[in-house]
C-alpha cells in the first residue's frame, strides 16, 4: 500500500492528471482489523424478519455499536485522503502555473522583437486554482500591454518572498512608461484602463498592485500569505 498511487482526472481541466500518493498502510490497519471483528461477529449472529418488515438481528455483542465505530473510522480515513491529495494537487498546480507562464513567455519572444527574461521561482507560484488563474492572466494582460504600447525591447517576469510570506510577481520593461501618472479609478487612455482592469481583478482576491513609471514600466502584484496553501506557505520559507 505504501508503494501504490490513485490518479485522479482534474475535470476543470481535462487532460491534467493528478498523481495522489495515499496515506500509509498503517492507516488501514483499524479498519483491517474492524473488518476482521465485524466479519466475526456476523458469523455469529441470527436474523430473522418480522411480520412488520422490521428484522431482528441476536448477536454475542453491540453489532450496531460496532458499525457505527466502523463509520467513524472509514470517515477519518477519507478525511485524511483528502488533505493528501489537496496538499499534492496545490504543489503540482504551483508547477503546473510555472510552467503556463514560463510558455506564455517563450510564446511571447516568439512573436514579437522583445526579449523576455523569466526569473521565477517555482515555489512562489503555489496558489490555489482559482488565484493560479488570475495570475496567469494577469501576466498574459500585462505582457499584451507591452506588446501593444511600451516600444520595449526587453520584458522581465521575476518573483521574489518578503517578510510575512508576501509573494511579488512582477512584470518590467524598459520601454516609454506610461504618459502620464497612473491614477486608480477608470482612465480614458486604453493602457491604463487596462491596468486599471487588472487592479480591480486583483482586489478582489485580496492581492494588490504597484504601478511605478520611471524607466519603463513596471507592475508588482503582490500577493498575501493567506492566498498560499498552509503547506506551500511553509515550504517557501525553508
Amino acid at each position: 500500500m505504501a508503494d501504490s498511487y490513485a490518479f485522479c482526472v482534474d475535470y476543470e481541466r481535462p487532460g491534467n492528471l493528478l498523481r495522489i500518493q495515499p496515506p500509509p498502510a498503517s492507516a488501514l490497519e483499524p479498519l483491517a482489523a474492524l473488518r476482521t471483528k465485524l466479519a466475526a461477529l456476523v458469523r455469529q449472529s441470527t436474523s430473522e424478519r418480522l411480520p412488520t418488515g422490521y428484522w431482528v438481528v441476536i448477536c454475542p455483542e453491540d453489532l450496531l455499536g460496532h458499525l457505527a465505530g466502523a463509520t467513524s473510522q472509514v470517515d477519518r480515513f477519507l478525511q485524511e485522503l483528502r488533505r493528501t491529495r489537496t496538499s499534492q494537487s496545490t504543489g503540482a498546480g504551483g508547477q503546473r502555473l510555472f510552467d503556463r507562464v514560463h510558455a506564455l513567455c517563450v510564446r511571447f519572444a516568439a512573436e514579437t522583437e522583445i526579449r523576455c527574461e523569466y526569473v521565477v521561482d517555482p515555489t512562489h507560484m503555489r496558489f490555489n486554482d482559482n488565484v493560479a488563474d488570475a495570475v496567469y492572466w494577469t501576466i498574459a494582460e500585462l505582457l499584451t500591454n507591452v506588446r501593444k504600447h511600451s516600444r520595449a525591447t526587453t520584458v522581465k517576469v521575476s518573483s521574489a518572498l518578503q517578510d510575512g510570506g508576501y509573494v511579488f510577481l512582477r512584470v518590467q520593461d524598459d520601454g516609454v512608461g506610461l504618459a502620464q501618472p497612473y491614477a486608480p479609478k477608470p482612465p480614458c487612455d486604453s493602457r491604463s484602463l487596462g491596468l486599471w482592469s487588472i487592479e480591480h481583478r486583483l482586489n478582489e482576491l485580496d492581492a494588490s498592485v504597484d504601478i511605478a513609471s520611471a524607466d519603463g514600466l513596471a507592475v508588482t502584484i503582490k500577493l498575501p500569505p493567506w492566498l498560499v496553501t498552509r503547506t506551500d506557505a511553509l515550504a517557501v520559507r525553508r
